[in-house]
C-alpha cells in the first residue's frame, strides 16, 4: 500500500525530520494519501534480500511505521513472534517452499480464468494462503483463487482476516 509514495516519504521526511512530530505526521500522511507511513529503507521485497539478516531488517521495517501503526504491532507482539521463528529458522522460505511443493505439478494454472480453491486448515496469519495466491497470479492474471483458512488461535485468525480483507479492498481479489 506504501509501495509508490516510499522514496517520496523519505526524501520528504530528510528535509522535515527536525519539525514537531505532528507536522511530520502530517505533512507525510499528505504524501501516502493514507493515515500512516513508513520510513525504514526497507520495504517487503527488500527483506527477502538478506536472509542472513531478515529477523533484525523486519523488525527494522516494523519499527520504521508511524506510532499509531506501531501502537498495533506492539499488541500483537511482533519482536517476540520473529523472534520465535528466526531462533527456530523457520522465518524464511518455509512458506514459499511448501507452497512451490504443492502447486507446481498443477498443469492447469495457466489456463485463461481457472478457479482454484485452496484450503488452509490451521491458516495461522495466512502466509501459506497469501503466497499461494500470489504463486497462481504470478502464473496467470486471470485465475480466480478462492481462499479459505481457519485457525484456533483468535490473534492470528484475525492478523489473516484483515490482510485478507485489505488484499481484497486494495487488488479486487
Amino acid at each position: 500500500m506504501l509501495a509508490a509514495t516510499k522514496e517520496r516519504v523519505l526524501k520528504e521526511h530528510a528535509a522535515i525530520k527536525a519539525k514537531p512530530e505532528n507536522v511530520v505526521r502530517s505533512l507525510l500522511e499528505k504524501i501516502t494519501d493514507r493515515p500512516f507511513y513508513n520510513l525504514s529503507k526497507f520495504d517487503l521485497p527488500k527483506l527477502l534480500d538478506d536472509p542472513n539478516q531478515l529477523s533484525p531488517n523486519l523488525n527494522s521495517y516494523i519499527n520504521g511505521f508511524s506510532k499509531n501503526v506501531r501502537e498495533i504491532m506492539e499488541r500483537f507482539a511482533f519482536d517476540q513472534q520473529i523472534a520465535r521463528m528466526a531462533e527456530k529458522n523457520l522465518l524464511y522460505e518455509v512458506i514459499k517452499l511448501m507452497v512451490n511443493l504443492l502447486l507446481s505439478p498443477e498443469k492447469d494454472l495457466r489456463r485463461s480464468h481457472v478457479v482454484k480453491t485452496i484450503y488452509d486448515p490451521a491458516c495461522g496469519k495466512g502466509g501459506m494462503l497469501s503466497v499461494s495466491e500470489n504463486y497462481i497470479r504470478r502464473l496467470n492474471a486471470d485465475a480466480k483463487p478462492l481462499l479459505f483458512g481457519q485457525d484456533w488461535n483468535d490473534e492470528a485468525w484475525a492478523v489473516c482476516k484483515s490482510d485478507m480483507l485489505l488484499e481484497y479492498c486494495l487488488f479486487g481479489f
